[in-house]
């Protein structure tokens, strides 16, 4: 009983979202406000989804993977811990979670512990930047090299130049 208050005072605390599930197919058996605030549900709605609804809270395009790691990791199976999903939530919007998930005990059952973090923003700046040209031609200054000088500690100029020089402002240095 003391390490299940010690628990839930780490966990209420988090700025993650932390659930736990128990059985097969899952239930939520514990659910922090950061998670429910994740996902858009109440605490109280988080723990009585169904596990038709804990499924649907899964992006059909990874379902089946995440539900088959939830199972063999319930089986004490080897198991990444840690992936990524597409998550939906009340709202019917889709958000890119993070997960880290381990095996542990609540209650005297197994039960799946799963760390939450929604890292939509970092997969759209990831999807950004591969879309980006990749070739050096199409940065500023990186076609016919651009030069110019600046002052070291010496008072002499030092000149500056190459492809990525742009990157070098004079009013700055």
């Amino acid at each position: 009983e003391e390490g299940e208050k010690k628990f839930r005072a780490l966990a209420e605390g988090s700025l993650q979202g932390i659930a736990l599930s128990q059985g097969s197919p899952p239930r939520f058996v514990y659910c922090n406000s950061a998670m429910a605030s994740m996902t858009g549900y109440t605490v109280e709605e988080m723990l009585s989804l169904t596990p038709q609804q804990i499924a649907a809270f899964v992006h059909h395009d990874e379902r089946e993977a995440f539900f088959k790691r939830y199972a063999d990791r319930a089986k004490g199976l080897p198991v990444e811990s840690r992936y990524e999903f597409r998550a939906i939530r009340k709202d019917g919007s889709v958000r890119w979670f993070e997960i880290f998930a381990t095996l542990t005990e609540y209650q005297g059952q197994p039960a799946v512990q799963g760390v939450f973090a929604d890292v939509t923003d970092r997969k759209a700046i990831q999807q950004a930047l591969a879309e980006k040209p990749k070739s050096s031609e199409t940065l500023p200054g990186a076609s016919g090299g651009a030069t110019g000088r600046c002052r070291s500690g010496t008072r002499r100029s030092k000149a500056w130049s190459g492809p990525m020089s742009w990157i070098i402002k004079p009013k700055n240095l």
